[in-house]
């Protein structure tokens, strides 16, 4: 405890008695206006010197010349981040504290934006390196813009901020609230790396924009506006079609041979299969390392049984045949369904492999006749739907009125 005490009282005094670091002693930072002073002045130099790396020539830049500005622009943010970095947390001063949380921010502003200028990333690219250190310095620094998604068409540049955007807009335009939110990205599966390289690899650069909002950073939105990603939970979804064979090739189910497993796909349990998934079945998959590491916790769901459809049919506010009967309600009948009529409805839905979205496709040929039948109608007091209505494709029950209505109904227009 003495020996830490002792540390921070030295380097409090090297900051009162001379005003220098003393790793940076060129830069004079002791206090807010010090440290805001400091702060424009490397962010204009800073800017001066991407002024230099854009004007560098093309088709082929010089390696050593784009090298040697790029470590220029470096030392410039790293004399002053340094230093500002070591008064905010060591200040008592609440003042110089928060000029130094503002002049940090900034300089991961300019950084995030750097990091997504094409003109240095095209300098980059078409370098020559003279040697290994020069090449092992240019694919890191290439790689580290790639990350940002500067490889990518403008429009899906767009759509990467588009997602934080659609998350701010949820929120109302509170951005503290929008930091502590929730994004859900479905049919993950569909941005797999290509299995035949000439098909491209626009599924990896893609994953590899996504990583830059996932990573907790701050991202650019439009304007002055940023957003940290720090406290976003990021949710991805898919179905994944055909990892179960990966799955089945590294737990050892063989397909030929004794003890073969001889049943069809669709006689086997895809959920029980699918819960033994593991990150490097993802990885054998199509997506990268990087993208799977970021989403340390994998979950697999089970398929929908019938039991899950004909719940899916009656109890969400704006289940299926809730909707059904108000449309019947507008021509006066009361529309009912027999409880052996939902189930042959998810029965089909089984059968035909289409799950919860074939569900309104069946509904829809139960119903099509009767529905055009029912307008020109002031008989029919109710409509009663039963498993033979479902299967058989009979038509189905029609109640008359117990009483015959004063006034004809107005006929619906028709759409």
């Amino acid at each position: 405890m003495g020996t830490r005490l002792l540390v921070f009282v030295v380097l409090c005094g090297a900051f009162a008695s001379t005003g220098r670091t003393a790793s940076h002693p060129q830069i004079p930072i002791w206090n807010a206006r010090s440290i805001e002073g400091a702060c424009a002045r490397a962010l204009s130099n800073a800017r001066a010197q991407v002024a230099v790396l854009e004007k560098l020539p093309l088709p082929q830049a010089a390696a050593g010349r784009v090298f040697r500005s790029w470590d220029r622009l470096q030392i410039l943010l790293e004399d002053t981040q340094g230093p500002v970095e070591v008064l905010t947390n060591m200040s008592p001063d609440p003042a110089t504290r928060a000029a130094g949380e503002a002049c940090l921010l900034k300089i991961n502003e300019f950084s995030t934006e750097l990091l997504q200028n094409e003109g240095i990333y095209a300098r980059f690219q078409r370098a020559a390196p003279a040697d290994n250190i020069d090449r092992k310095l240019n694919q890191d620094v290439v790689e580290a813009f790639e990350d940002t998604g500067v490889a990518l068409p403008p429009e899906k540049r767009a759509r990467m901020k588009a997602i934080l955007q659609r998350l701010v807009d949820k929120a109302d335009g509170d951005i503290g609230r929008a930091q502590h939110g929730i994004v859900y990205i479905d049919e993950i599966d569909k941005l797999k790396a290509a299995d035949n390289p000439r098909q491209g690899n626009s599924g990896e650069s893609v994953q590899h924009a996504l990583l830059k909002i996932m990573e907790g950073s701050q991202v650019k939105l439009g304007g002055a506006q940023y957003i940290d990603t720090t406290n976003i939970l990021f949710i991805c979804g898919g179905a994944f079609a055909g990892i179960e064979k990966i799955i089945e090739s590294r737990i050892g189910h063989k397909g030929v041979g004794f003890g073969a497993d001889i049943r069809r796909s669709e006689e086997k349990e895809l959920g029980a299969i699918l819960g033994r998934v593991l990150p490097e079945d993802l990885l054998k998959f199509g997506l990268i390392p990087e993208f799977v590491g970021r989403l340390p916790v994998i979950g697999a769901v089970s398929s929908l049984d019938k039991e899950a459809l004909v719940r899916i049919l009656v109890e969400p506010k704006n289940a299926l045949v809730k909707q059904y009967r108000k449309f019947f309600e507008f021509d006066g009948v009361e529309l009912e369904f027999a409880d052996d009529a939902l189930e042959a409805v998810a029965e089909q839905a089984l059968l035909r492999g289409t799950g919860a979205r074939g569900l309104r496709a069946i509904l829809e040929e139960v119903l099509l006749n009767v529905m055009y039948d029912l307008p020109s109608r002031t008989d029919v007091g109710k409509c009663v739907i039963d498993r033979d209505v479902v299967l058989e494709k009979v038509n189905p029950t029609l109640v008359p009125r117990s009483d015959k209505p004063e006034q004809t109904r107005p006929r619906r227009a028709a759409s």
